[in-house]
């Protein structure tokens, strides 16, 4: 259709609408700032449409076709690609349209190819067609802004619904005066750890330690210094173990250690640094008998989780192996027999 000026055409849509385009894509490629990215990508295909318009404009110039008359509609796909293909945000559409329009304008009222008539109807539809296509625009924009803050709304409940789970989580399985694991915790993951060790082959060790004469310490202190006290034990076992291993607080002035991948020798070395620790707290206990402070009473097991031997037999082992700690005078450390 335009043999005549094909090179013309060519020069302008290869020669400087794709150099232009080309630099855009490259420069997003290779990483700008924020504010760069957001600036071109709002405010270059803006320029870019009034761009391709005048480009249209100047083809539409120098054309000799006796079909000239037809290339004014080239203006309205380029609002339509600019306002719903690109989907410019609003305010950038709407300027490139305006703008847009008025470089159209001084093509087709410079014309002398087209009569009055075939003018007025070219400006009255590239017109309608930006207005119906900023509509359009419009609407989709207020529809994804309203998704996106849709998913954003629901994203953020999640999140803090998520977070409330873990809260109540660490609520469920904390011991609330000492922080430590409670029961449930503690039995949760010693049954894992058990299991685990089955199949990995190795040992299982397990400290059940209890604090010498604690009711008489209550009973003469009261129960807020007791409180501290426990506060205090629970603190000192945490820091003697691994960062593996588990402390946890069963109940009253009883805590109990979990010692995954431990030997005996080792179980036993670390009952009695635990054992010494919370001697050299020094805290005053007068009616503990021979004992001027808190001392405590430990109990220790390992066992190979093999064959049909259960965890409760490890926890039994340890249980025994604390009353033979209590009943051979406290303030000791008892291994159970392998």
């Amino acid at each position: 259709m335009r043999q005549v000026i094909f090179a013309e055409i060519l020069l302008l849509r290869l020669g400087l609408m794709t150099p232009i385009g080309m630099f855009y894509l490259l420069m997003i490629h290779r990483g700008v700032t924020a504010r760069w990215r957001e600036g071109m990508m709002a405010c270059l295909p803006a320029c870019l449409v009034v761009v391709a318009m005048a480009i249209s404009g100047q083809i539409f110039r120098i054309t000799t076709s006796p079909v000239d008359m037809f290339d004014p509609f080239s203006f309205d796909l380029i609002l339509l690609a600019g306002n719903i293909v690109i989907a410019l945000r609003f305010k950038y559409a709407l300027a490139a349209s305006v703008a847009g329009l008025l470089v159209m304008a001084g093509y087709v009222l410079s014309s002398s190819t087209l009569g009055v008539d075939a003018q007025l109807f070219s400006l009255v539809l590239a017109t309608a067609t930006a207005v119906f296509t900023l509509v359009a625009n419009l609407r989709f924009e207020v529809t994804d802004r309203r998704a996106y803050l849709f998913l954003l709304r629901e994203q953020l409940r999640a999140d803090a619904m998520r977070e409330d789970n873990l809260t109540l989580t660490h609520i469920s399985q904390t011991d609330p005066l000492t922080q430590l694991a409670n029961r449930r915790r503690f039995e949760q993951v010693f049954e894992a750890t058990w299991r685990e060790a089955g199949t990995a082959g190795d040992e299982v060790g397990l400290l059940m330690i209890d604090i010498d004469h604690f009711k008489a310490y209550n009973d003469a202190f009261g129960h807020p210094m007791g409180d501290v006290c426990l506060q205090r034990v629970a603190a000192i076992i945490g820091k003697q173990v691994r960062k593996i291993d588990l402390v946890a607080r069963l109940g009253g002035e009883e805590f109990v250690v979990l010692l995954p991948e431990t030997d005996l020798p080792t179980a036993q070395r670390v009952a009695e640094r635990v054992r010494a620790a919370i001697e050299g707290l020094a805290i005053p206990h007068a009616t503990s008998g021979d004992q001027s402070c808190i001392t405590v009473s430990i109990g220790a097991a390992v066992a190979r989780s093999v064959g049909e031997l259960a965890s409760a037999d490890l926890m039994r082992q340890a249980d025994e192996a604390l009353y033979t700690a209590k009943r051979g005078g406290r303030n000791r450390c008892h291994v159970a027999a392998a």
